[in-house]
């Protein structure tokens, strides 16, 4: 029974890729414990938007946080609205916007001409690789604005592909969803990114040919055009009900600030990422430059009837890493959405390299695979579920160290003692959205020079080098004495 579903699944390549994206997607929901970093911040605010009845401000324990629209927060709390307010339920989005991504992924590898086995090779390089693997349950915005770019870019390809004028408006509506979609998970880069991969290739491709795409153009235009003003809206009903500085940070501050260096957050020079090439698609990076060196080679052989497919593959990660490295907010989690073209041109590089062998070694790996044609497979999935339940522990049990749970846990028995519970000063973001996450409502903060030691209230605190007070996780600690507090305020006035 077991061999005859081995050969039956060898046959169908994307029912196996289906059944590893659930196990890989499943492990990392089942397994995920939420963090004490900016998972607790954006659990707190989608929790905030969710109980507070705001749909259109998120709020951090109160305080208007609008460096990303609200589009991942909505699906958080929906998700909350459904199955509780628990730890549990927080990767429960991000693991199905993983899962996602892998399955549009081989789609559209074979919309690039993959084969199916090609193609789902790219989807478990994706499910492997060490960023995409590391992020595919957690609670961040870049998840879904990976998959928000991927889905632009899917259509942008089907519109390529398409002969008719109905077909191009048609996968024009699904590019405009896409930009509209990365807009209002993060901001113009959802709208920038897409864009810049799609009009390189039209643009190239009709400079090599001597040819103008017109159809192809008007589409992106009119694509771009509709996205931009669905995302505008948001922007107009903001200043319309919170006035213009709020606007101003929104619109202007947080979507160009990350270019310009003004919003000062992870700030790095040009070659910030050239530095950490290495980091960009482990462990596969030599896949996916070898994809890029046997494409390049393949486009310049074949000149003027270059094949925009294959143009595709190269523009899709070197366009996207130039827009990235022109940012002046630079972390590795910010090229997530660099994962899936990678992932494609990991593949393609693989198989080139295979291709590359000597005649003789192709032959004998093909005939032992023909005399055992399900054990490699059952192999694959074997390793595949082992390496997603052991990896899923380590991740967890690590992550268990940096969780406030008992924090807030403890939180609750002193107010139930009688104790107010503060924020002496203005509190980390990751503090705040914990604070409103676990205990389901704001939690004042307190001026510095306003803060009464005497007073019968409990300071939550973040610092790394304070040795007063009842120590948590992540650099947390209760104060609940006078002098507790009385030390605290002496260091903070240092």
């Amino acid at each position: 029974m077991l061999h005859k579903t081995m050969k039956f699944l060898e046959r169908k390549p994307f029912l196996l890729t289906l059944l590893l994206a659930l196990l890989w997607c499943g492990a990392g929901a089942f397994l995920h414990t939420l963090t004490s970093s900016d998972e607790t911040r954006v659990c707190g605010i989608s929790l905030e938007m969710l109980l507070e009845n705001e749909l259109l401000l998120p709020r951090l324990n109160g305080t208007p946080f609008v460096e990303y629209p609200p589009l991942f927060y909505h699906l958080e709390g929906a998700a909350f609205r459904l199955f509780g307010y628990g730890e549990k339920v927080t990767p429960v989005v991000p693991a199905l916007i993983s899962f996602l991504t892998v399955l549009l992924l081989y789609r559209l590898a074979r919309k690039l001409d993959f084969s199916a086995m090609q193609a789902s090779v790219a989807a478990f390089l994706l499910m492997s690789c060490g960023n995409f693997f590391a992020n595919r349950a957690e609670v961040r915005v870049d998840g879904l604005l990976t998959l928000t770019v991927l889905i632009a870019l899917s259509a942008s390809v089907s519109m390529l592909h398409a002969e008719t004028p109905r077909g191009k408006i048609v996968s024009g509506l699904g590019v405009c969803a896409g930009l509209a979609a990365g807009a209002y998970t993060k901001g113009l880069i959802g709208i920038a990114l897409p864009l810049a991969v799609t009009g390189t290739v039209v643009f190239v491709g009709d400079v090599v040919r001597k040819k103008i795409s017109w159809r192809d153009y008007a589409v992106l235009v009119a694509a771009a055009a509709l996205a931009s003003a669905l995302y505008g809206f948001y922007f107009y009903l903001l200043y319309r009900r919170y006035g213009y500085d709020l606007f101003h940070e929104a619109c202007i501050v947080n979507n160009f600030g990350r270019f310009t260096g003004s919003q000062g957050d992870h700030v790095s020079p040009f070659y910030g990422y050239i530095a950490r090439l290495p980091e960009l698609f482990p462990p596969y990076i030599l896949f996916v430059l070898a994809g890029l060196f046997f494409q390049t080679k393949r486009l310049v052989r074949d000149g003027r009837d270059l094949s925009r497919d294959t143009l595709f593959l190269v523009v899709a990660v070197a366009v996207p890493f130039l827009v990235f490295s022109a940012t002046a907010s630079k972390r590795m989690v910010y090229l997530l959405p660099l994962a899936p073209p990678s992932a494609l041109l990991a593949a393609q590089g693989l198989f080139s390299l295979i291709g590359c062998l000597p005649q003789r070694f192709r032959d004998a790996a093909s005939a032992r695979h023909a005399k055992r044609p399900g054990d490699a497979l059952l192999l694959l999935l074997a390793a595949t579920i082992l390496a997603n339940v052991v990896a899923g522990i380590a991740v967890g049990i690590q992550a268990k160290k940096s969780s406030v749970a008992a924090l807030y846990e403890e939180c609750r028995k002193l107010e139930r003692d009688g104790f107010d519970i503060r924020f002496p000063g203005t509190p980390e973001e990751r503090s705040a959205g914990a604070a409103y996450f676990y205990l389901h409502r704001r939690i004042p903060a307190v001026p510095m020079k306003e803060c009464d030691p005497a007073a019968r209230e409990v300071w939550i605190v973040r610092d790394k080098n304070l040795n007063v007070g009842q120590p948590f996780a992540d650099h947390h600690r209760l104060l609940t004495t006078k002098e507790e507090k009385s030390a605290f305020l002496k260091r903070k006035k240092r």
